[in-house]
């Protein structure tokens, strides 16, 4: 599909979805087996190999300093009893494809956007729906089904939409001065540029 710059889109930024996958799986199970509900959860990741980064990590972890992109050594010194999961890319992508299946259902242009994210065409579902806020909240019933960790944004372009989303923001809109201040607020080291043209750009006051 051709991203146009006249169309208002959507991001959907999904950075957990692996997590969020097996701790309902383990929340499952526990109910079948009629367990006691754990009161706090142990600290998790998941961990990629060959990288030797945390990609995902849920709230425990986050608490108690464990950060993306951190190596397992220094993660397990920071807790000993740590859970760790292997990064599994097919898993991530079965899961986006589910729910971009599932959101066809309400809506007509959705681009897959591996590992973690979706596109939707917002601009021409307007008048289908009457305006934004009433075909956002149809949106969000379809994605309330999973328990999946959500951030988003609108923008009129899809590369902004996309930096916004991953500042782990929930902002819906097309008012193109709010859009506009929110990108401001942005960090160019959450785009797809690479560092070291982001350390060049920096030197030079851009940030």
């Amino acid at each position: 599909m051709q991203f146009d710059t006249s169309s208002l889109w959507i991001y959907l930024y999904l950075p957990n979805l692996q997590l969020n996958i097996q701790q309902t799986h383990a929340e499952a199970l526990r109910v079948a087996d009629k367990q006691t509900v754990i009161e706090e959860p142990p600290a998790q990741i998941v961990y990629h190999p060959k990288l030797n980064q945390v990609l995902q990590l849920n709230k425990q972890a986050q608490k108690l300093g464990i950060k993306k992109g951190m190596g397992l050594a220094s993660a397990s010194i920071i807790c000993s009893h740590l859970v760790v999961s292997e990064y599994k890319e097919t898993i991530a992508l079965q899961a986006l494809q589910e729910l971009a299946n599932q959101l066809y259902l309400v809506t007509s242009d959705i681009v897959i956007d591996e590992p973690s994210g979706l596109f939707l065409r917002a601009q021409n579902m307007l008048r289908l729906y009457g305006n934004l806020n009433q075909y956002w909240q149809v949106i969000q019933e379809v994605i309330s089904q999973q328990a999946y960790d959500l951030y988003y944004a609108s923008a009129y372009s899809v590369n902004v939409a996309k930096l916004i989303a991953k500042h782990e923001q929930t902002f819906i809109s097309d008012n193109k001065e709010l859009i506009q201040q929110k990108l401001q607020k942005c960090s160019l080291a959450f785009t797809d540029i690479d560092k070291k043209d982001i350390e060049k750009l920096q030197r030079i006051g851009i940030k």
